[in-house]
C-alpha cells in the first residue's frame, strides 16, 4: 500500500532562515516519513536552498507554477524545462487564489 502524498506549499511565505528552521525540524521529527510521502513546494527563490534538503530526506521537490510558455519573451515566468532543472519533480498548477484575483 503506497503513502499518502501530502504537499507543503509555503505560497509566497518564507526565507532563508525559514528554510533551515523547516528543514531542521523535519530531520528531528524523522517519524513524518512513516505517515506520508513529502513534497516541498516553497516560493521560486527558495527552490535551491530546499533542493539538497529535500533530496536528504528523501522528500520530493516542486514549483508553485509553471509557464504554458517553453522559453521566450515571457518576463517572471518560469519553464517545465527550468523547473526540472532545477530538480523539482512536482508543480502546483490551477491555483484556486489566481483564479479568483484575475482581472
Amino acid at each position: 500500500m503506497s503513502k499518502p502524498l501530502l504537499v507543503a506549499n509555503w505560497k509566497m511565505n518564507g526565507n532563508h532562515a525559514f528554510v533551515h528552521d523547516f528543514f531542521s525540524d523535519a530531520r528531528a521529527n524523522t517519524r513524518w516519513d512513516t505517515l506520508a510521502q513529502w513534497v516541498v513546494c516553497p516560493a521560486f527563490s527558495y527552490l535551491a536552498s530546499c533542493q539538497k534538503e529535500a533530496e536528504a530526506l528523501s522528500w520530493g521537490l516542486g514549483a508553485q507554477d509553471v509557464s504554458s510558455a517553453d522559453e521566450g519573451a515571457y518576463t517572471g515566468e518560469v519553464s517545465a524545462a527550468m523547473i526540472k532543472d532545477l530538480g523539482c519533480q512536482w508543480v502546483i498548477i490551477g491555483h484556486s487564489e489566481r483564479r479568483a484575483h484575475k482581472s
